[in-house]
């Protein structure tokens, strides 16, 4: 039986804030700055090993990170006036990343969220490997913002896949590409990815780390891997 892995990664346009300054932006702008995105086609998926997800149904998506120390929402809690967050008095970036040195799940037990997912009928889980704040969940030798350098080397990706992979749960990572805590990030005004090969060795290594076949579309990246 093939391993299978359902990969997202997705673009967004929002400005990081740059140094440790707090972003301004009125509601109206940042619906603008979120839209410069020029949009894609859909294409659809031709991989028979990928025809399972149009009716795969329910699904759960796991939002999960340094972030969740202060219970704040992933990356964009450092926005003001981000429209979705309402977040009027954001933490400011300094302060965000301080969670990294909290950032310790003990009690981290992935099959209890994979035995309550399928309770729920739950057919697949989607983790945030990285999101836009950098912040990688295993010690990736691309960049110094990981577990490598905060949790002396563990992998909290590993017991995760192979929880999925004993009960039979379809695994997934959301990756962005974003990656906020970068100097290149910080110093452009608009979206760039002039790293766009460390962000192709990462992912390509996440499916040859996990033996996996690649199952899931991906939103707003166009590059062959």
């Amino acid at each position: 039986m093939k391993r299978k892995l359902i990969f997202v990664t997705f673009i967004f346009a929002f400005l990081m804030p740059k140094g440790n300054a707090q972003s301004t932006y009125t509601a109206n702008e940042a619906y603008e700055l979120i839209s410069t995105i020029k949009s894609q086609p859909f294409i659809h998926i031709t991989h028979p090993d990928a025809q399972w997800f149009p009716s795969a149904g329910l699904g759960l998506f796991m939002h999960w990170g340094i972030h969740s120390v202060a219970a704040l929402d992933p990356s964009w809690s450092m926005i003001k006036n981000c429209f979705w967050v309402k977040c009027d008095c954001p933490i400011a970036p300094e302060d965000y990343y301080r969670l990294a040195e909290d950032f310790d799940p003990v009690a981290y037990d992935p099959e209890k969220w994979v035995l309550a997912a399928k309770q729920a009928d739950f057919q697949y889980m989607v983790l945030t490997a990285k999101h836009h704040d950098g912040y990688c969940l295993w010690p990736s030798k691309y960049g110094e913002w990981n577990t490598g350098k905060y949790m002396q080397g563990r992998d909290l990706l590993k017991p995760y896949v192979e929880a999925c992979r004993k009960y039979r749960m379809k695994v997934g990572f959301y990756y962005s590409p974003r990656d906020w805590a970068d100097p290149d990030h910080k110093n452009n005004a608009r979206p760039c990815y002039r790293n766009e090969q460390r962000i192709k060795s990462t992912v390509r290594y996440l499916f040859v780390r996990f033996s996996t076949d690649r199952e899931g579309g991906e939103a707003g990246w166009t590059g062959n891997l």
